[in-house]
């Protein structure tokens, strides 16, 4: 059996690989770490590798980043499991835009989703560090998945489709609110001006001085404003020359559709 994953910017970044969620059955649990037997590429001697997270509900496999740095893999690129039975799998990878290898007779491939995420992603201060250790980057980064062009309204119905509180109260006696919001993490949607964006970063500060947030999932385009590369260069400009002035980890998605 082969599962297709498509990688993004965390997975790589962190060294790991998320077991998604259609994929679990088909690895051992435990609320420890344990090891498994992987074959990289087409190695004939398997290495151990960790798997990890049941605890949260989080499995994934752990030390992987000279694996991907091997392949120069990228946003994108697919890792294909490859199911070998008694805990023992093979892992490659298949840079992106390259065809899925075709199935043997009687073999089943567990997971589809293996177009190019459609979004850019800058991770301040760890932001995507923050949502996994909570057990939502996978569910935030499943929802980026499932929108199908930048409407304000459809990406706030899909995260309340998926447990999150939408139109959160920031203040009494104001009409500010956030998107979406679940266990300290915020949602702010914003497709109108980088003044916006500016504003959000205010109150913001109000939040993490009073500890009601630890991270800020912020969504813009690439293509109308605030842009994506605007409101990266905002937050850099911040990191550079006042590191401490904006304190809160932010995970900046720019759609490009």
């Amino acid at each position: 059996m082969k599962i297709v994953q498509t990688l993004v910017e965390s997975q790589i970044k962190n060294g790991i690989l998320d077991i998604l969620k259609e994929s679990q059955p088909h690895f051992p649990k435990s609320y420890t770490a344990i090891g498994i037997s992987v074959f990289f590429d087409d190695d004939t001697l398997a290495r151990a590798v960790n798997l990890t997270g049941w605890k949260f509900n989080t499995p994934m496999l752990t030390g992987l980043k000279r694996w991907y740095s091997k392949h120069s893999a990228t946003v994108g690129d697919k890792v294909v499991i490859e199911v070998l039975g008694n805990n023992k799998y093979r892992l490659s990878i298949l840079k992106s835009g390259e065809a899925v290898p075709l199935k043997k007779r009687g073999e089943k491939t567990a997971t589809q989703n293996i177009a190019k995420p459609d979004w850019d992603c800058f991770d301040y201060k760890d932001a995507s560090v923050t949502l996994k250790r909570k057990g939502l980057l996978s569910e935030v980064e499943q929802i980026l998945g499932e929108v199908d062009k930048a409407n304000h309204t459809e990406i706030q119905r899909l995260f309340r489709s998926k447990g999150w509180e939408t139109e959160k109260r920031i203040i009494s006696g104001t009409t500010w609110a956030w998107d979406a919001y679940k266990d300290k993490i915020v949602v702010s949607i914003e497709f109108s001006l980088i003044d916006a964006v500016h504003r959000d970063f205010f109150r913001l500060l109000m939040w993490h001085h009073d500890n009601k947030v630890e991270a800020v999932v912020y969504v813009t385009t690439t293509f109308q404003e605030p842009k994506f590369h605007n409101v990266k260069r905002d937050i850099e400009i911040l990191q550079n020359s006042y590191p401490y002035l904006l304190p809160v980890p932010i995970y900046l998605v720019g759609l490009k559709q």
